[in-house]
């Protein structure tokens, strides 16, 4: 059964005198919250009020089962509402008729990422057993993420005009521009970590600025002192593992795994491209990238200092 023929179960048994009294409520609350949240002229809003009101009455005072219809299109602007407020539907309206922000949350699982692609062109690679939480679609004046749980890195695009923040547990935020840098929050762990690869951090709490980190630097916060240091990151040697992963995952971990920037040339298709197989950080980026290329036919130009990759086709 569909949410919309609940609806119309629930309000039928109301109108046919069946509903019990969770129905009635439910009901009720609805008739109520129409007033402020559909827009109708003002023929139609007596029509409706007048209806209801004796199919309220004949049902208290005299248990009679009206037998009017609700006209077409308010019974379905009925059964909208009957949705929302019983909650078995996702409309969310606030008082003035106009739809909440929509937001979506992500999970991951044990052994598991995501890479998540906001409306603003930024990445977020979501760790294991961790959770994010993100609109749809950003403010106009400011873009705000809420890792709510675990490891994340953070891809984001340069925006000058409207900063990007990051709300994290323990009232610790992060506030950039267009930089790159891992956080990790797991419940579990009695620190909050943040680690810049590229651009520049500040992170804070509700009291005060922790610090303003650069390229290189982490800043550890314990939770039960509130209180912060500043460091030099130091990289241990992992391995990057890939099964039959897709280009646009390899290149992410990549950038995150060395705190480099790859570009890839507009246009350029890279979804169907796969790779599996194991890296370690102790190789250079470089070669890892070369290598790639000569396994999927691409080309690759490279900055001076190794830092910045753009992959291309001829």
């Amino acid at each position: 059964m569909t949410n919309k023929e609940k609806a119309e179960k629930i309000l039928d048994r109301y109108l046919t005198g069946k509903a019990n009294t969770k129905e009635r409520k439910l009901v009720d609350k609805w008739y109520y919250s129409f007033k402020s949240t559909i827009s109708r002229d003002e023929q139609s809003r007596k029509q409706l009020e007048e209806e209801l009101f004796k199919a309220i009455v004949s049902q208290i005072d005299h248990n009679e089962t009206p037998t009017f219809k609700l006209l077409p299109y308010l019974k379905y602007a009925a059964i909208l509402l009957l949705v929302s407020a019983a909650g078995i539907a996702s409309w969310n309206w606030k008082s003035n008729g106009k739809p909440a922000a929509a937001y979506m949350i992500i999970s991951t699982a044990k052994d598991q990422q995501k890479k998540i692609m906001l409306q603003d062109g930024s990445v977020i690679l979501l760790g294991p057993l961790s959770q994010v939480k993100y609109p749809k679609r950003f403010k106009s004046d400011k873009r705000i993420v809420e890792l709510l749980e675990g490891r994340a890195f953070f891809n984001i695009h340069h925006e000058k005009q409207r900063p990007f923040s990051v709300l994290l547990p323990n009232q610790l935020y992060t506030h950039v521009l267009g930089t790159s840098f891992t956080i990790n929050a797991y419940k579990r762990s009695e620190r909050i970590d943040v680690a810049v690869s590229s651009g520049k951090v500040a992170v804070g709490n509700d009291a005060k600025l922790l610090g303003v980190l650069v390229k290189g630097e982490q800043l550890l916060y314990n939770k039960t002192t509130r209180k912060s240091t500043v460091s030099l990151l130091v990289q241990p040697v992992r391995s990057l593992i890939f099964d039959n992963s897709p280009m646009s995952e390899v290149l992410a971990t990549l950038q995150s795994a060395y705190g480099i920037k790859i570009s890839v040339q507009p246009g350029l298709k890279l979804e169907h491209l796969k790779f599996t197989g194991t890296f370690s950080t102790s190789q250079q980026p470089g070669k890892i990238l070369w290598l790639l290329s000569r396994i999927h036919h691409f080309n690759i130009d490279a900055s001076a200092d190794d830092k910045t990759f753009k992959i291309f086709m001829n």
